[in-house]
């Protein structure tokens, strides 16, 4: 008895598990439903592009395994990427124009740089920090001011504008002598 398929399998949804947000690990498994298909050969492998949400080359790789219905995909560098991927049966049949809606993969390994802008004579207690991220982008961060020689910390109400972290210092609260100040930013990959 012989089983002929000629048709490739449709197209599926894809989904990346933990969803689609900015990620500081280059780590992103995607998954779908194999549909249940009793008279056509068996899922055996999964082809994906991905290519850059700017500009780029895209690039292809497969992953092949009987009933294959998830794998885990690095990208080729950080940034954002876009993967959709379709489906190779045991009779080899695949059509890339069954491929899946695209899923965006968000990958950024870089902590963002931070910089204590100078004070303004016309304005000295408000602190700024100059934060760069590259990739991904400033998230949120804080400002905190330490007594010389204290070892005590206390948070500054700090807001985001932009690119930058600012607090106020309010002086007439704080008794005299030297002061500290450091600051903490987290971008949107944590």
């Amino acid at each position: 008895k012989a089983r002929i398929d000629n048709s490739p399998p449709e197209r599926v949804d894809v989904r990346v598990e933990d969803g689609e947000g900015w990620r500081s690990r280059n780590d992103f498994a995607v998954g779908w439903v194999n549909p249940n298909e009793p008279d056509r050969a068996p899922i055996a492998g999964a082809v994906y592009k991905l290519c850059p949400l700017g500009p780029g080359t895209c690039t292809r790789g497969a992953q092949t395994r009987s009933g294959i219905a998830r794998f885990i995909v690095r990208v080729p560098a950080p940034g954002e990427w876009s993967l959709s991927l379709w489906r190779r049966d045991a009779a080899g049949n695949a059509a890339e124009n069954a491929e899946s809606v695209p899923v965006t993969l968000r990958y950024d390994p870089e902590p963002p740089r931070l910089g204590f802008e100078p004070s303004s004579p016309s304005d000295p207690t408000l602190v700024g920090v100059a934060v760069t991220d590259d990739v991904s982008g400033l998230a949120g961060g804080s400002i905190e001011l330490s007594a010389s020689g204290s070892g005590v910390w206390q948070s500054l109400p700090t807001a985001r504008h932009g690119s930058r972290l600012v607090a106020r210092i309010d002086d007439a609260s704080l008794p005299a002598g030297g002061y500290l100040l450091r600051a903490r930013a987290f971008d949107e990959a944590g």
